[in-house]
């Protein structure tokens, strides 16, 4: 699948938590509103959790917003399932001694 898409820095972060609760076609539509040269004209498709942090936003955070969004839209039309840092079955600590079944004798 792939790994998630990193949000720019410049995003804010409580953007990048409502853009995961979207849908890939939402995230595009969102993208598309940010390139918009007039951000204070809405079109109803635009959530308002959207319109009001972009038109407080200067052209560069918004930018970063719409690559980010259209990243996060592609990744989930891809799958949308994020790998885990390390394949499972290891743990965070490889010197430490496995321990399991000892209870039980």
């Amino acid at each position: 699948m792939g790994r998630a898409p990193t949000p720019p820095e410049a995003v804010p972060d409580f953007l990048v938590e409502r853009f995961g609760d979207h849908s890939p076609e939402e995230l595009r539509t969102i993208a598309e509103y940010a390139e918009t040269s007039n951000r204070y004209r809405v079109d109803g498709d635009v959530p308002d959790h959207v319109v009001a942090p972009f038109a407080m936003q200067d052209d560069d955070t918004v930018a970063a917003c719409a690559s980010y969004a259209i990243e996060l839209a592609e990744f989930l039309e891809s799958g949308g399932v994020d790998e885990p840092d390390e394949p499972s079955g290891t743990h965070a600590r490889d010197d430490a001694p496995i321990r399991g079944g000892s209870f039980f004798g």
